[in-house]
């Protein structure tokens, strides 16, 4: 019988690793989140490849606000009573004894959980698809055919900033990123204010 292990288990040996926030907004609770994922597999849309980033070998944790239920916790106050506090703060008046203060502090845990940020999922993903203009893309391969004539014919290449673009592409290549062309008006890609956010780093 083999059993095997979360590789969160043992943190040392992940390395740097990338951390995806999970929001509220679309998805409430983890378990909405995992049901997707596992059935659609997982897509989140970033404002630039993170550096570093290795496809097929980074570990990127996914965490969700609601990934830790804590219960409220019971304790003894300096005169002798016993409080049920959340997040520090007492939440209701003393009880006379433990056994009371339990039983509130487990109605009210049963009636409004009480949660915490966590990893509820981590993964290695084998790449990334980068959305580019169509434009773009064409000038890219446009490039790319001019570089190949140059090579095959034996020129010299002359500046190297006339394949700009070509260059980027290969670059991304590399890193496991590939380029998905759309309309230059498409309004479903247009960006979002995350795109301000540029080059970020692994934790």
């Amino acid at each position: 019988m083999s059993s095997i292990l979360c590789p969160a288990a043992t943190p040392a040996t992940l390395g740097r690793v990338g951390l995806i926030w999970i929001g509220e907004s679309f998805y409430p609770r983890p378990v909405d989140f995992l049901n997707e994922a596992g059935s659609q597999g997982i897509s989140r849309r970033l404002s630039a490849v993170p550096r570093d980033y290795k496809a097929g070998e980074t570990w990127v944790l996914f965490a969700h606000p609601k990934a830790i239920e804590k219960p409220r916790t019971v304790e003894c106050g300096d005169d002798g009573q016993w409080l049920v506090k959340e997040l520090g703060e007492a939440i209701e008046q003393t009880f006379a004894t433990r056994e009371i203060a339990e039983q509130y502090a487990a109605t009210v845990d049963l009636q409004e959980p009480l949660y915490g940020p966590g990893i509820i999922r981590i993964a290695r993903p084998r790449g990334f698809e980068k959305i580019v203009k169509q434009s773009d893309y064409d000038a890219m391969r446009q490039q790319w055919d001019e570089w190949r004539k140059l090579v095959d014919s034996g020129e010299k290449i002359g500046d190297p900033k006339r394949f700009a673009l070509l260059d980027k592409q290969v670059a991304d290549e590399k890193r496991g990123v590939t380029w998905v062309p759309v309309p230059d008006d498409d309004p479903d890609h247009q960006g979002t204010v995350y795109d301000k956010q540029t080059d970020p780093e692994l934790a």
